[in-house]
């Protein structure tokens, strides 16, 4: 367009100033997305390791309420079937959004997500 006489040199370098200021705000906004990915996936795997490590000590049977009581700070009941489980062992709380449905012998609960909040 320049080797056209349709725009000056000038207005070719403004353009191409603003499209090199939008490839480094773009860039540095996947760089943050990828960071924060690496972040929450580390925070997955090591609930996971915290998860299966509980699974694997709380195979005593419900007769242990002494070991519970040792694991278990806090669980908070919210509203639209939330419930926070704060445990001694970790240093975030456990969300869990969760289904219950039929009554009495069929009564069912499904966990629907989860997710870690920040106690600190």
């Amino acid at each position: 367009m320049v080797l056209e006489g349709i725009i000056s040199r000038e207005d070719l370098k403004r353009q191409v100033q603003v499209y090199d200021a939008e490839i480094e705000c773009v860039s540095q906004q996947l760089l943050t997305a990828q960071n924060e990915h690496s972040l929450y996936q580390n925070q997955s795997e090591n609930l996971q390791i915290y998860i299966d490590e509980v699974n694997r000590i709380m195979n005593f049977g419900s007769e242990n309420t002494l070991l519970y009581r040792e694991f278990l700070d806090t669980i908070v009941l919210y509203d639209d079937n939330v419930l926070c489980v704060h445990l001694n062992c970790i240093p975030y709380a456990i969300k869990l959004k969760y289904e219950t449905q039929g009554k009495a012998g069929t009564f069912q609960v499904d966990i629907r997500q989860v997710d870690t909040v920040d106690t600190v």
